[in-house]
């Protein structure tokens, strides 16, 4: 009898310690957007690597579970960064010396529309570069998804305690 009350009283103190943790992830929750989907799971990777790999766990888990964790969790890092190419678009920036203008636009909507200055070779050259970094971002991106998505289907039946 007295085991329940204390496995009970453990399971609250449990459940209120999690709602603390959580309150500022859910908080900041949105439904309009995938990016607090991948802070979510992000959090939860985090807090289960953290676990897995303390003194506090009841099995000794291979090296290779917790490395395969580590690696989903670290792709979420990469998701809500989403800054696949971005230092490659700064250098093709530099190179072309280009800079970016907004004009308005004469319908009296005062709405603007950006406009591309460049000045070192040719607005087409810049554009094809540019083109070819944002699918080089689209490739990386879609291989950490996929990556993720095989982790997830076929390790995280194993990240337990």
């Amino acid at each position: 009898m007295f085991c329940k009350i204390k496995t009970k009283l453990i399971e609250i103190i449990n459940g209120f310690t999690n709602v603390i943790r959580w309150f500022p992830v859910i908080w900041k929750d949105r439904d309009w957007d995938n990016s607090y989907m991948w802070e979510i799971l992000n959090f939860k990777l985090r807090n289960m690597e953290h676990f897995l790999s303390s003194d506090k766990t009841v099995c000794i888990h291979p090296e290779s579970r917790l490395q395969r964790l580590k690696e989903a969790r670290m792709i979420t890092d990469r998701l809500l960064d989403d800054d696949y190419g971005i230092d490659e678009m700064v250098k093709i920036k530099q190179k072309y010396d280009a800079e970016y203008t907004f004009i308005d636009l004469k319908d009296g909507s005062g709405l603007k529309q950006m406009e591309i200055i460049v000045e070192n070779g040719t607005k087409e050259d810049f554009d094809k570069e540019m083109q070819r970094n944002r699918e080089r971002q689209e490739y990386l991106r879609k291989q950490d998804l996929e990556r993720l998505g095989y982790l997830l289907t076929k390790y995280s039946d194993d990240w337990w305690d």
